[in-house]
């Protein structure tokens, strides 16, 4: 198998975040309204559904149309359901249920939440990656306090686990308030200069807070200095956030030495980071998120004695030509605020205490990139290429500590070849397989797992082959022969060489009884494969034919419609499969019944609208002595058809005495009508 890069493709973080209210920028102390009891259907999303009445728009708390909740197609780690609370609130707690009357709950979950629904992040409960506790039974409401809250627009419930006996099922509630917002973009080339109120006395103390949110990694968040050289400065380097503090006399010899502090990492990842920064004298109280940093300045308080200027989003060059002298920042602050003094409501109001430079604007774009991450050596990407095309050309970002592993695999079209894009030893290689010739590799880059990004630009074309690793270039000659992209172009940590699609057109790599997505065959469970250092025989790559003999069971996902097999375009590989016929086991006496294998097989069919009166007739044998043969929910009404059994076993010579009972169930709740219809057998055996 390929070796693992924890790699990213414009990542997607998860980082903990808090939020500092400053005087004027709360929010009302009684935030725990209903956010998503009231909202419309349409603003539930999700990744698969059951049935009609299984959607996400049946997800809401204490609910009981449709089917009583949302349970996705697939009971697996892939499924999420999405809330769109239509702006961005502040969210303090959250609450889900089971699926009404049924055996479908989840037990554990992730909350994910975004902006724009695009770039997601976890909300990390007391710095615990794990997921929050769910449901032990259906019905009953388990809530669950934020702490910190957070704010967003979207929020994605992602099921871990749910009870083994039954699907995942969910119904769901949020609670918060809404949230004030004052925001402000700088793009890259633009900031503001905030004129204090020049009065005669020194501020006891200073306080500045404010969110932010990067676009890139490097960049001035403010900046403010004195007459003698002396300043402070916000700036973001390299996604750390650093913060400058030189309280001396440059035009004087000093042995006090300036304070830089750094806090956070990976903070260009496009989520909101807050920011408080608190000045007294010579004590200054530095935190970012949750993390705080306490420490006392050398020097008398009266050397720190700044202009009443302070600049935003970059550095004004004091004086007198308004020019940028260092690397401006480019993304958005948000609920910015100086003393209490709301400074973008200011500039929004174009007040005269406020200079605006470049292009600054109130609304924070959302990004066009979109980030992805890969957590496991099974994570992968599939993205369509440019089939039958006479060239390969692949441009991407990505940033990893790993020094070795796969980033990008494609093979050619017509079973001309295949290139692999990998990390070794922290630089970037590439290797061309074509028929009938040797590899060609290249090299470029070096100390590339250094967390940072990277931008990758990869082409071949004819006769040459070229690859560039941000400014560094490497171009490789080659035999002049014609190359057709491929259809199909893969990134990730480790690209599955073959896989099977099942009849709803999800893709498997999972092999006969392994586990979904474990990429492991029969040898490879039984620890018995040829090569130890695979899950198949097909994957040790001998000179010489190897098989592996595989039978899918998994009666959710079969037929199978569709196998493919990579890897096969490398000089003297080839691979080939035989699919044998769907079988099926029933009993021929009944052509039109269905079995129930486990207690959580059922069949789903519309609501029953019988009106004044209707029927329902069928035939039934089994082993067990309880069961539901046939539910009908509504909001208050229910009919339900249950078989229930009781069994006494008396001493010998005593008789064993089994009792069966039929029970009808009618409950029809405007006229509070209730019928309980019970026959009952009793049958003695010697």
């Amino acid at each position: 198998m390929a070796s693992v890069a924890w790699a990213v493709l414009k990542v997607l973080l998860l980082l903990p975040t808090q939020t500092w209210r400053p005087v004027g920028a709360g929010n009302p102390p009684d935030c725990d309204s209903p956010l998503a009891s009231a909202l419309p259907r349409s603003s539930f999303s999700s990744s698969s559904e059951l049935s009609s009445s299984h959607g996400p728009g049946f997800s809401r708390l204490n609910r009981r149309d449709g089917a009583g909740g949302w349970t996705p197609l697939v009971s697996n780690k892939y499924q999420w359901l999405q809330i769109d609370l239509g702006e961005r609130m502040e969210v303090t707690a959250v609450a889900t249920q089971g699926g009404y009357g049924s055996s479908d709950w989840v037990t554990s979950y992730l909350l994910m939440f975004s902006d724009g629904g695009r770039n997601w992040k976890q909300y990390r409960r007391e710095e615990s990656i794990w997921g929050f506790p769910g449901n032990t039974n259906a019905d009953s409401v388990v809530h669950y306090r934020l702490q910190p809250p957070f704010e967003a627009r979207f929020l994605r419930f992602l099921p871990l686990a749910w009870n083994p006996r039954g699907r995942i099922g969910m119904r769901i509630e949020v609670y918060g308030c809404a949230y004030k917002s004052e925001v402000v973009y700088f793009d890259g080339q633009s900031a503001l200069l905030y004129t204090l109120d020049k009065k005669p006395l020194k501020p006891i103390r200073d306080v500045i807070s404010l969110k932010f949110k990067a676009m890139q990694s490097n960049g001035i968040l403010l900046h403010r200095e004195g007459q003698h050289g002396n300043h402070i400065t916000l700036e973001l380097i390299k996604g750390k956030l650093v913060f400058f503090l030189n309280s001396g006399n440059a035009k004087l010899p000093s042995t006090i030495a300036p304070v830089t502090l750094t806090l956070g990492s990976l903070l260009d990842d496009q989520h909101w980071h807050s920011v408080l920064i608190e000045l007294l004298d010579t004590q200054v109280n530095f935190t970012v998120d949750k993390h705080t940093h306490h420490f006392q300045a050398k020097g008398d308080s009266s050397n720190l004695d700044l202009n009443f200027e302070i600049s935003f989003g970059g550095i004004l060059t004091p004086g007198r030509s308004r020019a940028f002298t260092r690397k401006s920042f480019h993304g958005c602050l948000e609920n910015l605020y100086y003393n209490g003094v709301d400074v973008t409501e200011l500039a929004k109001k174009h007040k005269p205490q406020i200079l605006m430079m470049g292009n600054v604007s109130f609304s924070c774009p959302q990004p066009q990139t979109v980030p992805v991450t890969f957590l496991s050596s099974r994570s992968y990407l599939a993205l369509p290429g440019n089939s039958g095309e006479d060239k390969v050309s692949v441009t991407f970002q990505f940033r990893t500590w790993n020094r070795a592993g796969h980033l990008l695999f494609g093979e050619l079209q017509r079973g001309s070849g295949s290139f692999v894009l990998f990390l070794k030893d922290g630089k970037l290689k590439l290797s061309l397989f074509q028929a009938g010739q040797s590899p060609r590799n290249v090299t470029a880059g070096a100390g590339l797992n250094d967390g940072q990004w990277h931008s990758v630009s990869f082409s071949a074309k004819w006769s040459h082959m070229n690859v560039v690793v941000d400014d560094d270039t490497a171009v490789q000659p080659l035999v002049a022969v014609l190359i057709d992209s491929g259809d199909t172009y893969y990134f990730g940590d480790g690209t599955p060489l073959s896989w099977w699609v099942g009849r709803t057109n999800e893709t498997h790599t999972s092999w006969g009884g392994s586990l979904p997505d474990a990429q492991k065959c029969t040898c490879g469970l039984e620890g018995n494969c040829i090569d130890s250092q695979y899950y198949c025989n097909c994957d040790a790559g001998r000179n010489e034919w190897t098989s592996d003999t595989i039978v899918l069971s998994q009666k959710e996902h079969l037929p199978v419609t569709q196998i493919v097999m990579t890897d096969t375009g490398q000089p003297h590989s080839e691979a080939d499969y035989t699919l044998g016929p769907l079988l099926c086991r029933g009993d021929k006496s009944f052509w039109n019944s269905a079995s129930f294998n486990t207690e959580t097989s059922y069949l789903h069919f519309p609501a029953f609208h019988g009106e004044l009166t209707a029927d329902v007739c069928f035939f039934f044998k089994t082993t067990v002595s309880s069961g539901v043969f046939m539910e009908n929910l509504g909001i208050t009404d229910f009919i339900r058809i249950e078989l229930r059994g009781y069994r006494f076993i008396l001493p010998p010579p005593q008789l064993t005495v089994l009792f069966f009972c039929i029970a009808v169930i009618i409950s029809f709740h405007p006229e509070r009508a209730f019928m309980f219809s019970c026959v009952c057998t009793r049958l003695n055996f010697l």
